[in-house]
């Protein structure tokens, strides 16, 4: 029984490419991984690990990698590139229609490269998101709707409000989301000569100052 456990065990190992099989530092490094209609591509040089078997069913696999034009290195490891693409990067490199920062293999399937919070960072400091007040170092990425958010410390703060700047990776533009909580907004009556300390708590009464938000009403 063990000796069966440890056959298996072999012919399994077999099936399947080791992780310095797979890598590559160039397209030319990989070839299909000998086998009936395989899927993976390897590193030449471990070719002779595997025997090719003396005889194939004639189907044809429109996924498999039949010939070195099959295969490509994709971030140092090699890739069937007939196979459905997992990310931009291998879409992109599989040949499939690239426009801007989108990678399309059908109309279901649509790729969007990521943009980086540096270049996010960029794009926001030049846009309305400064204007209204400084960026935090607080942000993360969403990839549902592909947009970086950059917390946003606005001057006047709004009252019930947390904003963001909202930085889009397909149009590259920037808004600010508000996230206000309620649907009572405030007015702004910074600088009118009155510190607004006491307010109302309605629509259209004067946002709440003080010292630290409105310096030049509140001495």
């Amino acid at each position: 029984m063990r000796i069966l456990i440890v056959l298996a065990l072999i012919l399994l190992a077999g099936c399947t490419s080791s992780p310095n099989e797979l890598t590559c530092a160039t397209d030319g490094d990989c070839v299909p991984q000998p086998g009936c209609h395989s899927h993976n591509c390897i590193n030449s040089a471990f070719i002779g690990n595997y025997k090719q078997p003396d005889a194939c069913t004639l189907i044809f696999d429109s996924q498999a990698a039949y010939s070195p034009e099959d295969c490509i290195c994709v971030e140092g490891l090699c890739k069937n590139k007939n196979l459905e693409p997992k990310n931009f990067r291998e879409c992109e490199a599989a040949g499939y229609n690239v426009t801007g920062n989108q990678c399309r293999v059908n109309e279901e399937l649509v790729f969007t490269q990521k943009m980086s919070y540096e270049e996010a960072l960029q794009i926001a400091q030049n846009s309305i998101c400064t204007q209204e007040g400084a960026l935090l170092n607080t942000h993360f990425f969403n990839e549902n709707s592909k947009t970086w958010w950059i917390d946003l410390k606005t001057n006047p703060e709004r009252q019930g409000c947390s904003p963001a700047c909202v930085i889009n990776a397909v149009t590259k533009k920037a808004e600010i989301n508000w996230r206000c909580t309620g649907l009572i907004m405030c007015k702004d009556l910074c600088g009118n000569g009155r510190c607004e300390e006491i307010v109302c708590q309605a629509e259209g009464c004067p946002c709440a100052e003080n010292k630290a938000s409105c310096p030049q009403d509140c001495i």
